[in-house]
């Protein structure tokens, strides 16, 4: 054998590509975890608004039902006060329905019905869920 010569195969990763790779794995974990977090609190937002939306309908059907049209369901402001109100999902977290958007970007739509008792159509507003 030669002394310049290994007698075997040297195999695997030297230390510095061992580095570059976690560096560069450090940084997509950077980039992502504030979007994922992102996500998530969007997602439950989200999920907050339909249920609000969906406890919404069932309290204007069943008020309408037994003709319980008083001026809870007149416009905008009366509707997502009301639901606000009586809804579990607003009631029991720390998330707010109110009638006009609060200018921010955390906002989610919920629709609720109105009901116009001088023309009796049913309607529909716009409410905001914020956190």
């Amino acid at each position: 054998m030669n002394a310049n010569h290994p007698s075997r195969i040297q195999r695997g990763f030297t230390l510095i590509e061992l580095v570059i790779v976690l560096a560069v794995l450090g940084a997509l974990a950077a980039i992502a975890v504030p979007q994922l977090t992102g996500l998530q609190d969007r997602a439950e937002l989200a999920g907050t608004a339909t249920t609000v939306s969906s406890e919404a309908g069932n309290l204007f059907a069943r008020e309408l039902a037994n003709g319980n049209t008083n001026g809870n369901w007149t416009d905008a402001s009366a509707a997502c006060t009301y639901v606000a109100s009586n809804a579990a999902a607003t009631s029991s977290s720390s998330y707010s329905l109110q009638n006009s958007a609060p200018g921010n970007d955390d906002d989610t739509v919920v629709t609720v019905p109105t009901y116009d008792s001088s023309t009796n159509e049913v309607g529909s507003a716009e409410c905001y869920l914020t956190r």
